[in-house]
C-alpha cells in the first residue's frame, strides 16, 4: 500500500516468472496447435502488432493515425511476451534459463574485443570480410573530437558501429572499419551497395587504430575474414 494525494492505493504485486511460465504452460497445453514454427509465426504476427504502436506513435510520427491507446499497446506487448515464451516451450527451452543466458550475454559487453585479441598481433585488426577489397590510406577514427560530421574524402572510416543515419558519409569515405556488427548489418549492406570494402565486429578497431594512423584493409570476401595492418 502506498499514498498518494491522501489517497491509499493497493500497488499491483509484481508476478514471478516461475508463475508466469507455468501459466504459458498452462495456456499452451489448450491449444490445438503447439508446434514450434506455428507458434513462431504467432511471436512473429504478435510482435508485428506492437510495433504499430511505434510506428503510428503521434510524438514519434506526427502524421500517422494512431494505433490505439495505452491499454491496447499494453494488450499487444503482453501477447508478443506470451507467444514468445509459448515458443520457447515448444522448443523445449526453459524461459527463465534463456533470459538469464541472454542477460549474461548482454552484459558481457567485452566479449567480442576479448575475442578479437586473441588471434591478433599487435599491429592488426581482425573482423569479419563484409564487402570484399583492399585498401591503404589514413584512418578517420570517430570520437568526440573527431565528430562524423568532420570527414573529409579519401580517408578510412573506423568506427564504433554504423547507424543508418551515418550512411551518408560512406560517399567520403574509401573504405569502413566497425567495431560492432555483422555481415547483415546496415553497414555491411551499404557499403556492398557502393562497393565499398567494409570490416565489421571487429571488437576493438577504434581503441587500436589511433586516429590518423596508416592503415591497409584486406577484406576477402571469399574467406569472409577481414585483416586491418596498422601500418603507423
Amino acid at each position: 500500500m502506498f499514498f498518494e494525494k491522501g489517497i491509499t492505493v493497493s500497488r499491483k504485486k509484481e508476478p514471478k516468472l516461475s508463475d508466469v511460465i507455468k501459466r504459458v504452460k498452462a495456456c499452451l497445453a489448450n491449444e490445438d496447435r503447439k508446434d514450434a514454427l506455428f507458434r513462431q509465426a504467432l511471436v512473429t504476427n504478435e510482435v508485428g502488432d506492437w510495433a504499430k504502436f511505434l510506428t503510428h506513435d503521434p510524438e514519434l510520427n506526427p502524421g500517422a493515425r494512431p494505433a490505439g491507446g495505452r491499454p491496447e499497446e499494453v494488450m499487444a506487448a503482453g501477447q508478443a511476451f506470451c507467444m514468445l515464451f509459448s515458443l520457447a516451450l515448444a522448443r523445449n527451452i526453459d524461459p527463465a534459463e534463456a533470459i538469464e543466458a541472454g542477460l549474461k550475454n548482454w552484459e558481457d559487453a567485452d566479449w567480442r574485443k576479448r575475442e578479437a585479441e586473441k588471434d591478433q598481433s599487435e599491429n592488426e585488426v581482425r573482423g569479419i570480410a563484409a564487402s570484399g577489397g583492399i585498401r591503404m590510406g589514413e584512418a578517420y577514427v570517430v570520437s568526440p573530437d573527431n565528430p562524423i560530421d568532420n570527414l573529409p574524402a579519401g580517408m578510412i572510416l573506423v568506427t564504433s558501429f554504423a547507424s543508418p543515419e551515418l550512411v551518408i558519409y560512406f560517399e567520403r569515405a574509401i573504405a569502413v572499419v566497425t567495431d560492432h556488427g555483422g555481415k547483415t548489418s546496415h553497414a555491411a549492406n551499404m557499403a556492398r551497395q557502393k562497393n565499398l570494402p567494409c570490416i565489421v565486429g571487429t571488437g576493438n578497431a577504434t581503441e587500436k587504430i589511433k586516429h590518423g594512423d596508416i592503415i591497409t584493409i584486406d577484406a576477402n570476401i571469399v574467406t569472409e575474414i577481414g585483416v586491418v595492418t596498422i601500418d603507423k
